[in-house]
């Protein structure tokens, strides 16, 4: 009996993945939102799990701190640089909170994987 396997992407798919991965119907895809979903036209999406926040644990506030936060894996394509270039134009500081970018979480980001970053760094910035 064959291992099974499942695919998890968690960056929006190119034409040339999608084209490759269209060749093998038998390869199944757990999709990380409706949109990836819809990107992956033609390839064996079985299911989407939703990665996301649970709103109802957190308050809303009418009246925001004056700084803003970003949370994510510090990699190109993340908007880290644009989180830091908004918060300086508002004159915000920013916390910055999300895992380091070593050469293997690079690696990992650019292939098909359900491996996250498990360092964590944060850093004050003033705008």
């Amino acid at each position: 009996m064959p291992t099974p396997i499942v695919q998890t992407l968690h960056h929006s798919p190119s034409a040339a993945e999608v084209k490759l991965w269209s060749r093998y119907p038998e390869a199944p895809f757990v999709a990380i939102s409706n949109e990836q979903a819809r990107l992956l036209h033609g390839v064996n999406v079985v299911d989407t799990v939703l990665h996301g926040i649970d709103t109802d644990r957190f308050t809303f506030r009418e009246t925001p701190d004056d700084y803003l936060l970003f949370l994510g894996r510090f990699t190109e394509g993340k908007g880290v640089l644009q989180a830091i270039e908004i918060a300086k134009r508002a004159r915000h500081a920013a916390d910055s909170r999300g895992g380091r970018a070593t050469p293997t979480t690079a690696r990992r980001s650019r292939r098909t994987s359900t491996a996250g970053s498990s360092s964590t760094s944060a850093k004050r910035i003033s705008g």
